[in-house]
């Protein structure tokens, strides 16, 4: 068995407090991407909710509601050296965002491996514990985009707020 295939079929949710990587692969090869155990799914957050990148990144695991299957939208990371969470620009910013099976699955083995997954600990967050900015955050998903081969000259770049896009046509094509 694999790690991945060990974490999601033989271990009960919720039944270890942490998971230590300590020899993760020094050389990973792209066909392996499926089996990772450490995965980039800041990506489902974006892809899959709608989310601003600005509110995904001011995501907080208070504001993850797993049985709930609810995203509580409350602040949002405010852009600067600060990185602190802030009131949206509008009252209707502040919602309940629903999650799908995925992003359901992928959050708690997300947290799991986590070494910041505190109450008030940011979801997206650096090795240190910080909330990832804007700028470092999208420079992340330049390089899962580069290596899914996805970074194809003269189509549509893969950006934050296109993928908000893609989730409104999503909702609006889906009935």
């Amino acid at each position: 068995h694999d790690a991945v295939e060990v974490m999601r079929e033989m271990i009960a949710p919720a039944s270890l407090a942490g998971v230590h990587v300590f020899f993760p692969d020094p050389w990973p090869k792209t066909r392996h991407h499926k089996r990772r155990l450490i995965q980039p799914a800041f990506v489902a957050l974006l892809a899959f909710t709608g989310l601003r990148l600005s509110e995904v990144l001011g995501l907080t695991w208070a504001d993850v509601d797993l049985d709930g299957r609810v995203l509580h939208v409350r602040k949002q990371l405010e852009r600067g050296p600060d990185r602190r969470r802030v009131e949206p620009k509008t009252a209707r910013a502040v919602r309940a965002v629903e999650m799908d099976d995925g992003l359901v699955s992928i959050l708690p083995g997300w947290r799991l491996r986590s070494a910041h997954s505190g109450r008030t600990d940011f979801v997206v967050v650096t090795r240190a514990g910080w909330p990832l900015d804007q700028s470092g955050a999208s420079r992340r998903l330049d390089t899962i985009v580069a290596r899914a081969g996805l970074d194809v000259e003269g189509e549509v770049k893969i950006t934050p707020h296109q993928l908000r896009y893609s989730f409104g046509a999503l909702l609006l094509y889906g009935g």
